[in-house]
């Protein structure tokens, strides 16, 4: 769930890079995204949920992947490498809240159902 997370978001960081997409556009809707799930998600996937948003983005993640962003951000004309970089990284940290959570709301509805 967190490496299929991270993916897809560093995808939609690089969509956003190309495109000239702005940052407020994507991340305030993750985080009403995740204010919701929080009601529909299990109690016990909330936790876990934030705390894998703070583990994703560590030294690994963020030395590689800011990289990359501050990268493709200086080859296009009119981006704020610094800026673009930090976007990113506040994307990777947005990416396992919601997917873990989603999660969560999977088992609480769905999967607590077929058990014996």
């Amino acid at each position: 769930t967190l490496s299929i997370s991270v993916a897809v978001f560093v995808s939609i960081g690089m969509a956003k890079l190309v495109y000239g997409i702005p940052f407020l556009y994507i991340i305030v809707p993750g985080y009403l995204l995740a204010i919701v799930l929080m009601w529909l998600s299990d109690k016990d996937f909330i936790a876990i949920a934030f705390d894998a948003g703070g583990v994703a983005t560590g030294p690994m993640a963020v030395t590689f992947l800011m990289s990359m962003a501050v990268g493709v951000a200086s080859a296009k004309e009119g981006r704020d490498p610094v800026v673009d970089g930090f976007g990113m990284i506040a994307l990777i940290a947005l990416a396992p809240i919601i997917f873990v959570m989603l999660l969560g709301v999977y088992i609480r509805y769905i999967g607590g159902k077929n058990n014996v």
